[in-house]
């Protein structure tokens, strides 16, 4: 045989078996190859019950006759394009019966598998599960977990006749004592369910002063980079206390665990740093907790308006320190003092809301307090007035000037200090954080430090750090002591 002859040969072959070839779906005609090119198109071809399919039809010119079978004995459909629901699970063969004008009869079949939907698994956390009225509690879902798909809707009754709310990570406040039944419920996107209940003991409020112990040295911050410690925040997440310089550093804060070791060093792409005077932490409106970074510092009393950053706080790898990290996403948002310019170090945000206050320090001891609802991002706002404090005086003695505070992540609890004390505000149930500064503070034990502008409470709340602005400075803890 000549060359040309095997090349002919051999391309018909291979047009035959191209002609064979189907794109997933098996079947067998009559009437010549004319009708050949028939074939099924579905969309979904598996997932779980109950599984709507798209059925579709491709047909050659001819067609007079279309009839589908899906195989789960329900009623048969006509036309190029249908639509079915199986609502149980199987493996179904969907026959496709095709007549052509010309007397061709097509059947073509295709395998449509519908799986079990199993309920997802609900597990709730909360933080904390305990503690004295007013309580505010974070509940978080984001633990639960579906095998077989996704979990569409965490919704959360808090058993205490409050409204519902619907989130994987949820804020609530229970105002009176007693032992409620919080109940999660997960759906799934198959519309199976799972709940989880978690028990919350809330006891009576006690506004008396703590016991205290200390100040004592849990260690000593190192890193040449923090030499001008103007703001705390530990985190309730990691063993991480969060600090940054005061004016003059970049934009930047660190990490360090409470005995001084560098754990991360944090960089804010596209931010300014012209005075961080505080930071706090408090909510993030994506769900979990976020730094707050005061940058409201204007010894010149000069400003337009101050800033605050809110940066979803960064986890840190303990396996990996010194972590350097740069942030990109984060909130930024402006405030306007309602009468002028203010000097401030002190910021505050309320654990369950997210609301900002930011306390004045003025050198005739008056520090005024100012409020905004938790901020959205890009906002200016107003601030307004709440309340006021006056330093210097016999219910807060020493020095007159206000240079750091903390929130205690139960909300109940404000620290707020000078260079020379440290003073502890207790909140009333059911008032605000500025409710707390018309009642007589409790005087708390603070070291005697060179110049010292920060204050942070344990992420228990059950103590709180200090540390002096300058080089390798100490790290003070105060242990807290409450009636139970």
């Amino acid at each position: 045989m000549g060359r040309t002859n095997v090349v002919a040969v051999a391309m018909s072959l291979l047009l035959l078996l191209w002609a064979g070839c189907g794109s997933g779906d098996s079947g067998s005609s009559s009437g010549g190859d004319s009708v050949s090119g028939t074939q099924i198109v579905a969309a979904p071809t598996s997932g779980q019950a109950p599984l709507g399919v798209v059925f579709e039809a491709r047909l050659l010119d001819g067609a007079v006759g279309i009839a589908w079978d899906f195989g789960d004995g329900s009623a048969a459909a006509a036309g190029e394009k249908t639509f079915h629901v199986y609502e149980t699970p199987g493996r179904f063969i969907v026959t496709l019966h095709v007549t052509y004008a010309t007397g061709g009869l097509v059947e073509k079949k295709s395998a449509i598998v519908v799986g079990d939907n199993n309920p997802p698994c609900a597990v709730a956390i909360a933080d904390p599960a305990g503690g004295a009225a007013p309580l505010t509690v974070i509940f978080d879902a984001c633990e639960s977990f579906d095998e077989d798909g996704v979990i569409a809707i965490a919704s959360w009754d808090f058993g205490d006749g409050g409204e519902p709310a619907v989130g994987f990570s949820v804020a609530h406040t229970f105002q009176d004592a007693g032992t409620y039944t919080v109940v999660l419920t997960c759906v799934d996107d198959g519309g199976e369910a799972d709940t989880a209940t978690i028990a919350i003991a809330v006891s009576e409020t006690d506004l008396s002063c703590p016991k205290t112990s200390g100040p004592l040295s849990a260690g000593t911050v190192a890193d040449a980079g923090i030499n001008e410690c103007s703001g705390l925040a530990w985190s309730r997440t990691q063993p991480v206390l969060w600090l940054h310089n005061d004016s003059g550093d970049s934009a930047r804060f660190f990490g360090i665990a409470e005995d001084g070791k560098l754990l991360a060093i944090v960089t804010l792409s596209g931010a300014s740093a012209r005075d961080w005077e505080d930071m706090a932490m408090g909510p993030c409106p994506a769900g979990g907790y976020a730094i707050h970074i005061a940058d409201i510092g204007d010894n010149a009393r000069a400003r337009t308006s101050v800033r605050v950053h809110r940066v979803p706080e960064p986890v840190i790898d303990p396996d990996r320190i010194p972590a350097s990290v740069t942030m990109t996403d984060y909130d930024s948002f402006q405030f306007v003092y309602p009468d002028g310019p203010h000097d401030a170090e002190t910021l505050l945000v309320d654990p369950a809301t997210g609301d900002v206050y930011i306390v004045s320090k003025e050198s005739d001891g008056r520090s005024r307090v100012f409020f905004a609802a938790c901020p959205t991002d890009g906002a200016t706002i107003t601030l307004v007035e709440v309340a006021s404090l006056q330093f210097g005086t016999s219910s807060l003695p020493g020095s007159m000037l206000a240079t750091g505070g903390d929130v205690a992540p139960d909300g109940r609890k404000i620290l707020i200090r000078t260079y020379s004390r440290a003073f502890m505000f207790l909140r009333p149930p059911g008032g605000s954080l500025a409710d707390a500064f018309g009642a007589v503070p409790c005087a708390v034990p603070s070291a005697s430090e060179a110049q010292g502008e920060s204050i942070a409470f344990t992420g228990d709340g059950l103590g709180f750090h200090t540390i002096s602005e300058g080089l390798n400075q100490t790290v003070w803890r105060v242990d807290l002591s409450f009636a139970p």
